[in-house]
């Protein structure tokens, strides 16, 4: 999901551990529950980027993707490699030719994203060179059960992770977390859509990941060498 654009409400339904972070904060009230989160954030002076971070620590992995947990870690990598990774680099593309579009004709307009083919283009560069560390030399230690110095990419990875969580949050930010103007064109409204949709699958990218596979390898290495 791409949590700073539901509403409380919503987050809370998807991550019910979720009611600990906004109790900390102080936003868990009856009169917050239909606000956008990212409009709470800001109403209360908060610092996005560490809500974010804290919320995704405790985002359980999708009820698609809860089978994962039965399989082994070679299978979870090759599910990331054909679900994440393969679309990513697609989403990426598609992306950046429908806002260098709009950016060009609707240049004039108050909500108009304005540097967004830009920081599309750094967060592809930066994307792609992340999945390729881990597609040449993470992935294949996991896969062939190689604990030996594992923890050290996997800390690297996650350190990455919360980069991905500055673009998330600056994504939302040039688009204004996709708000549209009552006659958005059809490319308008397919960038959106189609943003709103990676965002959410990068989110569930990095929950599977840190949350999951992060910790099942960690764990077998803790045994392995323990």
């Amino acid at each position: 999901m791409n949590i700073l654009n539901n509403s409380l409400a919503e987050v809370l339904k998807t991550i019910p551990k979720a009611s600990h972070v906004f109790a900390h904060y102080n936003l868990h009230t009856p009169i917050n529950l239909t606000q956008p989160v990212y409009m709470l954030l800001k109403q209360n002076q908060l610092d996005a980027q560490t809500v974010l971070a804290e919320l995704i620590e405790v985002m359980p992995v999708s009820q698609q993707e809860q089978a994962l947990m039965a399989v082994d870690n070679s299978k979870v990598v090759d599910y990331l490699l054909d679900n994440y990774h393969s679309k990513h680099k697609r989403q990426l593309a598609e992306l950046l030719q429908l806002s260098q579009r709009v950016e060009s004709v609707h240049a004039d307009e108050q909500l108009c994203p304005q540097g967004l083919t830009d920081f599309l283009n750094y967060v592809q560069d930066d994307l792609l060179s992340h999945m390729f560390k881990e597609e040449q030399v993470l992935f294949p230690m996991i896969k062939q059960n190689n604990t030996f110095m594992l923890a050290c990419p996997i800390n690297a990875m996650r350190q990455e992770h919360q980069d991905h969580l500055t673009s998330i949050l600056k994504l939302n930010q040039l688009s204004h977390y996709q708000q549209l103007p009552n006659d958005a064109c059809g490319s308008w409204r397919e960038l959106y859509r189609l943003l709103d949709e990676f965002i959410c699958d990068l989110t569930q990218h990095i929950v599977l990941e840190n949350n999951f596979l992060f910790v099942r390898a960690i764990n077998l290495t803790e045994k392995a060498h323990g």
